[in-house]
């Protein structure tokens, strides 16, 4: 399936690639992606959100597979309620995607802005790129724009539109 996405993309742009860090932890599984990615540009590996917590180890070995062949990795869904973020995940991640829950949770109670300030700023100190995901409306878009975050990903963009 990761070949498929991989070989059917659109060219000159970014392609986030979901992958589980149960299948690539160790050095047989390493192999096989180091082949699929090496050749590659513009692919950015995402830490899916269903990775299970318990399993640090195999995810640290997954990550360091990729950051050693200098794949991009971005923590997918933070903010979800299913998902895994660890602080010390942040020091491979080139991307921080978030959760559409956090549009919701905008309207619901606005102070939950101040933390995804505070998350949009550690960021661009760190020359990490923020992604809001589950843009859908053009109220999602103005959102995410007023917010600051520099990337959107969502079902809105049929025409080009950039927030920065």
């Amino acid at each position: 399936m990761k070949r498929f996405q991989i070989q059917n993309r659109p060219q000159g742009k970014h392609l986030f690639l979901n992958l589980d860090p149960h299948v690539c932890k160790n050095r047989s599984q390493a192999a096989e992606w180091r082949k699929l990615l090496s050749k590659e540009k513009d692919i950015v590996c995402e830490i899916i959100e269903n990775t299970d917590s318990t399993l640090i180890e195999n995810t640290r070995f997954c990550l360091d597979v990729l950051r050693r062949e200098n794949v991009p990795i971005a923590l997918d869904d933070v903010g979800g309620d299913q998902n895994l973020f660890c602080f010390n995940f942040l020091e491979y991640s080139k991307f921080i995607k978030f959760d559409k829950c956090w549009l919701r949770l905008f309207e619901i109670k606005p102070s939950y802005k101040n933390i995804a300030w505070g998350f949009l700023d550690f960021a661009k100190e760190s020359n990490i790129l923020c992604i809001l995901e589950g843009i859908e409306t053009s109220e999602d878009f103005l959102m995410a724009a007023e917010m600051g975050f520099p990337l959107a990903q969502g079902y809105l963009f049929q025409s080009r539109n950039v927030l920065v």
